[in-house]
């Protein structure tokens, strides 16, 4: 009996002893398949974990450089930004840690060169072939003449990141046809988009406050521009020569536009000029001959030089601001048919109305005292005129070649000085002075002299 007890005793022992032996749990070392890695800016890579024990706390030191996410045994890491970070790996079992340094460098495509955040330069030659460039989302501004002349350029993406375009970055880029403009700008400078023969449109954003000197001069093809009411400040020639720009409208927040600004926009017919703006430079509307009728607004003070020559369809112009200054030329080559000068203006200038081929009405107010050179030259279909007794002086060439001039009704008691007018057909005078215009020089050369009824 005492045997049997012994025997039973060992073989459970054995059999204790064997099953502790089984159910042993041996853990295994934390071991990755590296512990470093290189990647540029958008590239991933996935990293094995050689061996452990399938229970893992995955993280990384800055996640808004590196994002990292654990699969069963692989790790996959993905470069968002610049810098360098560790990915922590710990083992939930035995505690064992494992880093992971991760360096990202910047994407920087090829053909660009990048100094510090500011893209100086695009090689022209390695534009890609579809002609698309997207400019690096860490970039912060494009330096002078980036993509001067670089005819394979089609399209760009300009991130918000870019706080700064510099002159004529995108000169001469005759081929491109789309380019969206950040809302982190300010300006748009001088000659950025100047030649951009192909871009048909363009939406201005609301941060730009200041558009400046032929921006967008020689975009011959532009024929719609969105311009926000952030902008104060157009500059000399900004849309020069863009000759499918059918439509306009400047924003009341804009308070000066240079000049020569739409000269040259030949198909521009519908303007609507700011309230604010006091000064319409010369030239401005220079040669835009399809522009047909125009509201300069009260604000506006002076209208300068040139503004409306050449604009040969146009019909009306309607003058807000009675007091308002007319230079020299204004009017030349221009389409009106008839215009009420504004009743405070005392000087009609050199040519104001030369070649205003189609006038056949003009209304002279009681306040001009001088009338200079030329200033009706060249209205062939003028048939009369009345000149107000306030007018003391009429300078030479005023009415040369206004071949249907037949009736002048000068109504000062007393001569104006006469410099020569080139006007010979009939002239009625006050009555009592008939006399005095018959003796008076080049005004005796009119025929006939008559007194008012």
């Amino acid at each position: 009996m005492k045997t049997k007890l012994i025997s039973l005793l060992v073989v459970s022992a054995i059999f204790l002893l064997g099953c502790s032996k089984d159910d042993d749990i041996i853990l295994e070392d934390l071991i990755l398949e590296k512990t470093e890695v290189s990647l540029k800016e958008g590239q991933f890579e996935v990293i094995k974990i050689i061996s452990g024990n399938d229970d893992y706390i995955v993280a990384s030191t800055d996640n808004e450089k590196v994002s990292v996410k654990e699969d069963i045994d692989e790790i996959t890491v993905k470069a968002i930004k610049k810098g360098t970070v560790n990915i922590v790996v710990i083992d939930k079992k035995t505690e064992q840690k494992q880093i992971i340094k991760v360096i990202v460098s910047r994407n920087i495509p090829e053909g660009a060169v990048i100094v510090g955040d500011v893209l100086v330069k695009w090689d022209c030659e390695k534009i890609p072939p579809d002609g698309h460039v997207v400019i690096p989302d860490f970039v912060r501004g494009v330096k002078t003449m980036a993509f001067f002349y670089c005819k394979s350029l089609k399209s760009i993406i300009i991130p918000n990141s870019v706080e700064f375009i510099e002159d004529a970055a995108f000169c001469g880029c005759e081929n491109l046809t789309y380019v969206n403009l950040p809302d982190s700008i300010t300006r748009i400078r001088e000659g950025t988009f100047e030649g951009c023969s192909n871009l048909k449109s363009i939406i201005i954003p609301d941060s730009v406050e200041t558009i400046e000197g032929y921006a967008f001069s020689g975009c011959t093809r532009l024929s719609s521009i969105t311009i926000s009411d952030s902008v104060t400040t157009i500059g000399e020639g900004a849309f020069f020569e863009c000759r499918s720009l059918v439509k306009i409208v400047i924003p009341n927040s804009v308070k000066e536009i240079g000049e020569s600004v739409f000269s040259g926009c030949r198909s521009l017919k519908l303007v609507t000029l700011s309230n604010k703006i006091e000064e319409i430079r010369a030239w401005t509307f220079y040669g835009c001959s399809s522009l047909n009728t125009v509201t300069i607004p009260n604000s506006v003070r002076a209208i300068r030089k040139c503004t409306f020559t050449g604009c040969s369809s146009l019909n009306t112009v309607d003058i807000l601001n009675p007091s308002v200054i007319i230079d020299e030329e204004v009017f030349s080559g221009s389409g009106i048919v008839s215009l009420e000068i504004p009743k405070y203006l005392t000087v009609i200038k050199s040519g104001t109305f030369r070649d205003c081929k189609r006038l056949v009405n003009i209304v002279i107010p009681n306040v001009v005292t001088d009338i200079q050179e030329g200033a009706f030259e060249g209205c062939n279909s003028l048939e009369s005129i009345t000149i107000p007794s306030s007018v003391n002086n009429i300078s030479w060439n005023v009415f040369f070649d206004c071949n249907s001039l037949s009736s002048m009704h000068c109504k000062a008691v007393t001569p104006p000085r006469n410099q020569g007018f080139d006007y010979f057909q009939k002239l009625i005078v006050p009555k009592g002075s008939k006399s005095a215009y018959e003796t008076a020089e080049y005004w005796k050369d009119c025929s006939p002299i008559v007194e008012e009824e």
